[in-house]
């Protein structure tokens, strides 16, 4: 059993080309070595590996590299009790949980500044630059965002 690991403010590199990401890559191969595509082999891989119970998994401060045109900032990311309903996770699946919560952070993240840059555009297109219009104009021209919320994703 691990009581804790803690990643503080890890620098993460998000590319995309087309559809496809180095995480989607990440979490194929992570599929491929559990046999998750095709059902075979899986039940042997899990058996040989040694399996592990983590009660929390904390990636804090996180910053992420957009395609090298945006940085992003993660709110917490923490994961409870994995493997515990199982009898235990294997690397490889604490390794898919992990890259899920963060793909689900990522997304959350984007579609934030999306919504920022949109709602900076339209107020400015509008004629309000406001103090706050222009400090948003200013984050997003920097190519970095800061999120306030706190809440914790958590998978039990």
């Amino acid at each position: 059993m691990i009581r804790k690991i803690l990643i503080d403010a890890p620098q993460i590199g998000y590319e995309k080309a087309g559809d496809i990401t180095n995480f989607d890559a990440i979490q194929h191969n992570v599929e491929a070595y559990l046999g998750a595509k095709d059902g075979k082999g899986e039940k042997a891989k899990q058996e040989s590996s040694k399996k592990m119970i983590i009660d929390s998994f904390v990636i804090r401060n996180a910053k992420v590299n957009y395609n090298d045109m945006l940085e992003l900032k993660l709110p917490d990311i923490e994961l409870r009790n994995v493997g515990k309903k199982a009898g235990g996770a294997t690397s490889a699946q604490v390794t898919k949980a992990i890259i899920a919560e963060l793909n689900t952070q990522l997304a959350i993240a984007l579609a934030k500044t999306a919504v920022i840059a949109a709602w900076a555009a339209w107020w400015s297109a509008r004629g309000r630059r406001s103090r706050a219009v222009r400090q948003i104009a200013l984050k997003i021209t920097v190519q970095s965002a800061d999120y306030a919320d706190s809440t914790d994703f958590n998978l039990a």
